[in-house]
């Protein structure tokens, strides 16, 4: 465990974006850490302390022995076992969810959540394609399109022609690569674009359904 300069904040955006890639010591050089980049955020948010991957993967195969490659990622039940050993039991896991549940789940705190990465939002830059574009950053690992892991941070709301429109923001830990060395704060996209993307992954990956792993808690200070 390193400690480091965190804010005391129930601001998730007061937090930094962290990425997979380019952490010391991380298992398989990062590529197989989206799940174990997810649950660093969500530790340093309510416990504001910061575990390297390395650590945090050790603490989510102690009980199990399902994942032993470290090219391989982790699963739901080894995700809830690392987060209760960091004192976060409060997480859970749902299936056959929604965007919109997903959202209504961020206005408690940060949530996991599966997405198949080939349907997740492009760069507004276009490196990825002109369709399917985020509204602000967007995915730039354009080969990829296998199951991934974000955290879903915040639901916002804006009205046009008296319609409530719903965005949400994301953190994609598929960042900070010597060929994507980007390291946005967060994607805003589209509750649709979201949806589509936490939709496909049954669809189109090994996933048999929709999942996310959510709090139940409110940080306090």
């Amino acid at each position: 465990m390193r400690i480091l300069a965190l804010p005391h904040s129930l601001n998730i955006l007061d937090y930094p974006a962290r990425f997979q890639f380019g952490q010391v010591g991380a298992p398989c050089v990062g590529k197989s850490c989206c799940t174990d980049t997810c649950m660093q955020m969500i530790v340093e948010y309510y416990k504001e302390k910061t575990y390297t991957l390395a650590s945090i993967r050790r603490l989510a195969e102690a009980k199990t022995n399902f994942n032993e490659d470290p090219c391989t990622g982790l699963n739901y039940i080894e995700a809830l076992n690392a987060l209760s050993a960091l004192g976060l039991s409060h997480y859970k896991v749902a299936f056959g969810i929604n965007a919109g549940f997903v959202a209504n789940k961020t206005l408690i705190g940060p949530v996991l959540v599966g997405v198949h990465y080939g349907s997740y939002p492009n760069s507004v830059g276009g490196r990825c394609g002109t369709i399917n574009k985020a509204e602000i950053s967007g995915k730039t690992d354009c080969p990829f399109k296998g199951a991934h892991a974000i955290l879903a941070i915040k639901r916002l709301e804006h009205v046009v022609n008296g319609v409530t429109h719903i965005d949400v923001l994301t953190r994609d830990p598929d960042h900070s690569s010597p060929a994507r060395p980007e390291k946005p704060r967060f994607d805003k996209i589209k509750l649709a674009q979201l949806n589509l993307a936490i939709q496909n992954l049954p669809k189109l990956t090994a996933f048999t359904q929709t999942f996310c792993i959510y709090p139940t808690t409110k940080k306090t200070l």
